[in-house]
């Protein structure tokens, strides 16, 4: 139990067997996903010193002529970034609050000092 105390996050995830299972069988789906999709798409970088170039090279480009470019880009893609980004923001919010209001009250219940004496 008191293991655990040191942890900031995921106490109750480390004492409770069922949520170690689960967060197990979370692991393994990833890296299951991770392999298949490596599998499937083997040719696919993630990162490329072409990619580094390319990002270097717009970035000094941008410092010269940003303020044109703004004038041009399409803000559909820009109004499409920002929203998967707030979407984003609410997905972990909500994975935040769900922790915090189950799993914490879990780790208290769960945490009693009592029941190991």
């Amino acid at each position: 139990m008191l293991n655990v105390a040191g942890n900031t996050a995921l106490k109750i995830w480390l004492l409770s067997k069922p949520l170690k299972i689960i967060g197990v069988m979370i692991s393994l789906a990833a890296v299951t996903v991770f392999i298949v999709a490596s599998y499937i798409w083997p040719s696919l970088p993630l990162v490329t010193l072409g990619m580094i170039g390319t990002t270097v090279f717009f970035f000094i480009i941008g410092l010269f002529v940003g303020k044109t470019i703004l004038q041009i880009v399409n803000f559909r893609e820009t109004l499409t970034q920002i929203a998967i980004g707030i979407g984003m923001s609410i997905l972990g919010w909500a994975v935040a609050r769900l922790h915090l209001h189950v799993f914490d009250k879990w780790f208290l219940r769960f945490g009693k000092m009592e029941k190991y004496h």
